[in-house]
């Protein structure tokens, strides 16, 4: 494998894991409210990272790779905590936001990171680029929802 292809696969692989990450995350979120519409668009968050994970395990294996499948550590313990802050905090919608935004802006800087990468093959690149563009629109909106909630609970 060329040092390029190596890039390119070392990046996908790092963003099927964070892909994971966030399908999980966004469902154990969507689990720990009580309110039934935040639910179901944490749902819609999840199903969409789950798409994410198809287009970057297709791209892998077009680069010979074998996809590894699952959650990573720091994942499941951000999954762990969101469901604890929903048990403690009774449901209440701006912890769980909090959360999810934590974990946003931590996949964000990911994305950015590998996209100021040199040696990336054009289409993984506009991959990255096309779903860090997705999750920048979905962290602006829980950004809003958050403001809202905790707005209501006090």
């Amino acid at each position: 494998m060329n040092e390029k292809n190596q890039t390119t696969t070392d990046a996908l692989q790092d963003l099927l894991t964070r892909a994971y990450d966030a399908e999980q995350g966004f469902q154990h979120a969507a689990d720990a409210v009580s309110h039934v519409g935040l639910a179901a668009l944490f749902r819609e968050y999840s199903d969409q990272r789950r798409v994410f994970g198809q287009a970057l395990k297709s791209m892998l294996e077009t680069h010979g790779a074998v996809p590894e499948k699952g959650a990573s550590m720091m994942g499941k313990l951000h999954q762990f905590w969101i469901d604890l802050r929903g048990k403690l905090s009774d449901g209440r919608e701006h912890e769980i936001l909090e959360e999810c935004l934590r974990g946003e802006e931590s996949t964000m800087e990911d994305y950015r990171e590998y996209l100021r990468t040199s040696g990336l093959e054009p289409a993984a690149y506009d991959l990255m680029l096309n779903q860090l563009a997705e999750i920048e629109t979905i962290y602006k909106r829980l950004e809003k929802l958050e403001v809202a909630a905790e707005a209501m609970e006090s």
